[in-house]
């Protein structure tokens, strides 16, 4: 393994900061597994396994999964896909390149966006609109979060056959991903390909739920599974 530099900045980075004890150690384990150009699998049982080799009876998988969307979600890693596999890439890695990168190169404009966005988290940049995804949103989409969630989580119930209730849990993972950028039509179109794909595998089938389908990394690589623009699934009255 190379040596690399960890800065002392990350003390008093406020992206950081965002992070709780077990979400700042597991950013800082992954400086050690990324290769030089901060890239490795967004994949939970590659990052456990890499992250964590002699605690594998201690850590889940499910507590990688939320540690990932939190530094996701606090624009630490940016999240993306090519060829159907997930992938991630550290935002202000910074390290000495000695090879060419064995993982894919993500999206250079998206990567260039949330990279500018990270640095106005990071300056402690405010404006008047929210930042969000790869882009700003204003006031207006702003206060229709809370209503689209909704209707999002009742399209899931109705699609799935569940009764997940409109509670703060299950509400904050759709929200989320709407407020990173994702289209409610994108939303209705993940959950009518997954109920599709998976509706009928008793394994898979209790992944149909707001924690799986909205979480931060998974939503991104189900995001990048959507062939061409639909039209948005009709709810039923």
């Amino acid at each position: 393994m190379p040596t690399r530099v960890l800065r002392e900045g990350i003390l008093t980075s406020p992206r950081v900061n965002k992070l709780n004890a077990n979400e700042e150690l597991f950013y800082r384990r992954l400086m050690s597994v990324v290769d030089d150009y901060g890239r490795y699998y967004a994949h939970e049982t590659l990052l456990r396994a890499a992250c964590y080799p002699f605690q594998l009876d201690r850590v889940k998988e499910d507590s990688i999964s939320k540690h990932l969307a939190a530094c996701v979600d606090a624009r630490l890693i940016f999240p993306y896909t090519v060829n159907g596999t997930a992938y991630l890439q550290l935002l202000d890695f910074r390290q000495q390149t000695r090879s060419d990168s064995k993982f894919p190169e993500p999206d250079k404009q998206l990567y260039s966006e949330c990279l500018a966005i990270a640095k106005q988290l990071e300056t402690g940049c405010k404006s008047n609109a929210l930042v969000v995804g790869v882009g700003v949103v204003g006031e207006d989409v702003k206060s229709n979060v809370g209503p689209e969630a909704r209707r999002i989580l009742a399209f899931l119930n109705e699609k799935a056959q569940r009764r997940y209730q409109a509670n703060r849990v299950n509400l904050g993972f759709i929200e989320n991903r709407l407020k990173d950028g994702a289209t409610p039509v994108e939303c209705r179109q993940v959950i009518v390909k997954k109920c599709r794909e998976w509706g009928t595998d008793e394994k898979m089938d209790k992944y149909l739920r707001p924690a799986t389908l909205f979480n931060a990394t998974k939503f991104s690589q189900y995001q990048g599974e959507l062939v061409a623009p639909a039209e948005a699934p009709r709810e039923t009255s």
